[in-house]
């Protein structure tokens, strides 16, 4: 196996494993949250927030460096470069969409800063901060693949 190749599958690794964690969370816990009552949801939030991102980081680890390595080794053809670039714009933006709503939400809830009040209008966006973010994955993905095909075709 050419390093090439051992960069593009963890690009494409990385950023599934990134939508498939986004993707349970939005999933499961967002559903579980619509249906607490506001303040068990802040109380519930406060208690356990730490333990709802933790695959996060490593997914994340796995997909820029698959990304950058498959981006910088792909650089001399121009369509695998094109899709490679937008695939780490994809996830740029996800990290944007975490930075400006998820996470500044996240410390607002887990943080006793939010009335129960205001709990239902800031998790719907928060759900579908997170939508935008689970898209932007997969469309990372599916351009990864099809990247990593294009080379291989060219190869």
């Amino acid at each position: 196996m050419d390093v090439r190749l051992g960069f593009n599958i963890l690009a494409i690794l990385g950023s599934g494993m990134l939508a498939g964690v986004l993707l349970a969370v939005g999933l499961s816990f967002g559903a579980y949250w619509q249906s607490l009552p506001a303040a068990a949801f802040l109380e519930w939030f406060a208690a356990n927030d730490r333990f709802v991102p933790r695959a996060v980081p490593f997914a994340l680890l796995v997909t820029l460096v698959g990304l950058a390595g498959s981006l910088l080794l792909g650089w001399a053809m121009p369509r695998e470069r094109l899709l490679w670039g937008v695939a780490l714009v994809c996830v740029a933006l996800m990290l944007l969409v975490t930075a400006v709503w998820n996470g500044p939400l996240n410390q607002r809830f887990a943080g006793g800063e939010m009335a129960p009040s205001e709990v239902h209008a800031a998790l719907r966006t928060w759900l579908i901060a997170h939508s935008a973010r689970i898209t932007l994955t997969v469309v990372a993905t599916v351009l990864s693949i099809v990247a990593a095909l294009r080379g291989s075709a060219s190869a």
